[in-house]
């Protein structure tokens, strides 16, 4: 559809004027060959550019970026998909070992992986697997698995880092109850050694913090008991003391005043005598517990499979199909984004509101494109 503004021949049609477009549209119906006059469609009294017109503009633009310039815009694809095929083709062989282990919501194993069944969503092994993660993102921890490992010295050295040893482990959770902890490296025996030294670690690190909580709530308590036994003997004592001023205390009737003080100091000793055997109970629960640590943790936290040496190298063929298409998806997305940018520098007038646009001029008329 041709537009016809204000200007016709060169020259400003005056107000009030006939607009002198029958020339052009002359010439153009000859052109076109013999037959009746294309008819004007009057232009529309609304200045603004209608969405369609906006739509028509912006997808004629990229189309037409991309005829012209073809090479240009296929350039990005072209060169990530190359990428991405070279890096597919250069990888390496992978092995990966892994050891899967149970744990439980037992309430040690609970207290000492913060994991409370009762007031929480996650799953034990949720709960493992997030603190296993997060204990090698520590240099401490990942410094004891390379120690466990037998990598001390190359550690020392610096032919082994810390780092590392930390992108070729990895833990996840495997269901409610299971947690697969392995290693992935270029060689069999460094994956299966590894995959041990993480499961070895995280066992010996979770009986030393539950033996540390243990001998803490020990000593505890221990001051506790003394604390609450001071004041059981200075309670008895304070019976004793009113039994040997009031010698007929227990076994005749006493004054109002007076029984009513040897009440009260009878119901304060029950208290504190109540209060001390609670507390001894509790301090031999916390020694036996301290005691049974690592049994507990042994029942608790089992490990099913032992991380064994692979045999045979990892498949690589799904990996570098992802690859290659991660750099596919990525080179398509620049592609469009240039087209996009060479589209918005296009100045071709397509609709009535581009020479609104650009020449400030009103439409009078439209000529539709002939079918």
């Amino acid at each position: 559809m041709m537009a016809i503004s204000e200007y016709s021949g060169g020259t400003r049609s005056q107000p009030g004027s006939r607009p002198r477009y029958e020339r052009g549209v002359t010439s153009s119906s000859a052109r076109r060959g013999a037959g009746s006059p294309i008819p004007l469609v009057p232009a529309p009294t609304d200045t603004s550019a209608t969405a369609r017109e906006v739509t028509r503009r912006i997808v004629l633009n990229v189309f037409e970026a991309f005829f012209k310039r073809p090479l240009i815009a296929l350039l990005p694809l072209a060169l990530l998909t190359a990428a991405g095929l070279a890096s597919a083709a250069s990888g390496f062989e992978t092995y990966r070992s892994e050891s899967r282990i149970a744990v439980s919501a037992d309430p040690l194993l609970a207290q000492l992986t913060e994991a409370n069944p009762d007031f929480s969503f996650n799953t034990p092994a949720t709960v493992t697997s997030r603190q296993v993660s997060e204990l090698l993102s520590t240099d401490e921890f990942v410094r004891r698995v390379a120690i466990a490992g037998g990598w001390a010295e190359e550690l020392e050295s610096g032919q082994v880092t810390l780092s590392q040893l930390r992108m070729m482990a990895y833990v996840v959770a495997d269901g409610d109850t299971l947690v697969r902890v392995g290693a992935s490296t270029t060689d069999p025996d460094v994956s299966q050694r590894l995959a041990s030294a993480v499961v070895n670690s995280f066992r010996d690190y979770t009986v030393e913090t539950g033996a540390v909580e243990a001998s803490t709530s020990v000593e505890f308590l221990t001051e506790e008991v003394r604390t609450v036994q001071e004041r059981s003997d200075a309670a008895a004592a304070g019976v004793d003391a009113f039994i040997a001023q009031n010698p007929g205390a227990g076994e005749s009737e006493l004054p109002l005043a007076l029984a009513t003080q040897y009440q009260r100091l009878l119901d304060a000793a029950e208290v504190e005598s109540a209060a001390l055997r609670d507390a001894t109970a509790a301090l031999r629960e916390a020694r036996l517990r301290e005691r049974e640590t690592a049994t507990v943790v042994d029942q608790r936290f089992r490990v099913l499979d032992e991380p064994q040496t692979p045999k045979a190298a990892e498949p690589r063929l799904k990996g570098m199909v992802l690859e290659v298409a991660m750099f596919v998806v990525l080179g398509a997305i620049l592609s469009v984004l240039l087209l996009l940018v060479l589209a918005m520098f296009d100045r071709s007038i397509r609709t009535s509101s581009d020479v609104r646009r650009k020449f400030g001029l009103g439409v009078l008329a439209l000529v539709p494109e002939r079918r």
